[in-house]
């Protein structure tokens, strides 16, 4: 649907920053409904407040082509991560694959109590929740990216009774037929995200859409403790509780889900898991080239948004950290919004 551009934000005296810029494909750019798709997900990011999401800076267009620039996170995504472990033959540290499912969590209950300007839920849920949409700094931070198919109240564009938005493989039963989903779609998702991390296999993955969803709906789950022995049975528990295909069997909400994943880390006294990610990002990765952070001499006066320029430089999403900005062409400035 859309294109990640890396960009740098150019403000006075030097003052720069890494930014990500969203836009829609070109042979989308007539469909007024993807329009108003991109312009909802931006809505709702620049509701974000949480360190685990990321939040949206500005929302603009040029020559009637929308556009929202983000918060850059250098870094790699989950899946990329887990399959570069695959082929070690490695597993994912326990402390470290609750420790991201723990982040996660909150990102999502935060998400899913988003409420509007008179208190009303927004009844946001993320339904794209997946390995590629994880983000991992270099760090140690994790990220939930991409609302694109997220649905919430108030939104412009509404998803029709019977259709499906997702990535099949990681669809919740409800979802999968098209039923209506709330937050437990997410929590369902989320628990394929773990126990994907914790026996590194894909769980629904199949080689087509169709098929996945298929598994999703009546393929046996095979306790993550039968892959890896050393699972303890209350880690196995949680997980199997999320992956329930009744809604009404699994956990509430993220945040209960998180609560039982903070309670095991706690139990077995697993060493704080931001600067296990960090040691794991830089053996995997060899750590980018990122300008210093900008400062703002004192006395001088914040230059008006209007006046600062964005530099785009067209990139996918980076799945892994490399000096973009050596690599990339040149193109010419946009002006963000005021």
């Amino acid at each position: 649907m859309a294109e990640l551009y890396l960009a740098v934000e150019q403000g006075p005296r030097g003052v720069s920053k890494l930014v990500v810029l969203k836009r829609l494909r070109p042979h989308l750019l007539e469909r007024g409904d993807m329009q108003a798709m991109l312009v909802d997900e931006a809505r709702l990011g620049a509701r974000f407040n949480h360190r685990n999401l990321v939040e949206v800076i500005d929302l603009d267009q040029v020559d009637g082509e929308p556009y929202y620039v983000m918060r850059y996170v250098p870094g790699a995504d989950l899946r990329t991560v887990l399959g570069l472990l695959r082929d070690r033959q490695e597993p994912l540290p326990l402390s470290l694959a609750v420790f991201v499912a723990s982040e996660l969590a909150s990102a999502l209950h935060h998400a899913h109590e988003l409420r509007d300007a008179g208190g009303q839920r927004l009844g946001v849920v993320h339904r794209d929740v997946s390995t590629s949409n994880v983000r991992l700094s270099m760090g140690g931070g994790v990220t939930l990216l991409d609302f694109g198919v997220a649905k919430s109240r108030g939104q412009s564009t509404q998803t029709r009774v019977g259709a499906t938005k997702g990535n099949a493989a990681y669809m919740a039963p409800e979802q999968c037929y098209g039923h209506a989903v709330d937050r437990r779609a997410d929590v369902f998702a989320l628990g394929i995200v773990l126990y994907e991390m914790v026996t590194t296999q894909r769980l629904f993955a199949a080689s087509n859409a169709a098929d996945s969803m298929v598994r999703v709906c009546t393929a046996p789950i095979v306790p993550p403790s039968v892959i890896r022995p050393e699972l303890p049975k209350r880690l196995d528990k949680i997980i199997l509780r999320a992956l329930e295909r009744d809604p009404a069997r699994r956990f509430s909400s993220a945040a209960t889900f998180g609560h039982a994943l903070e309670q095991l880390a706690e139990g077995h006294a697993w060493s704080a898991g931001g600067s296990v990610l960090t040691r794991l990002m830089g053996s995997l990765f060899e750590r980018p080239a990122t300008p210093s952070d900008p400062v703002l001499p004192q006395g001088s006066e914040a230059t008006p948004r209007s006046e600062r320029s964005t530099e785009i430089q067209p990139c996918s999403y980076p799945t892994e950290p490399t000096d973009e900005l050596a690599t990339l062409p040149r193109m010419p400035t946009v002006p963000l919004a005021s």
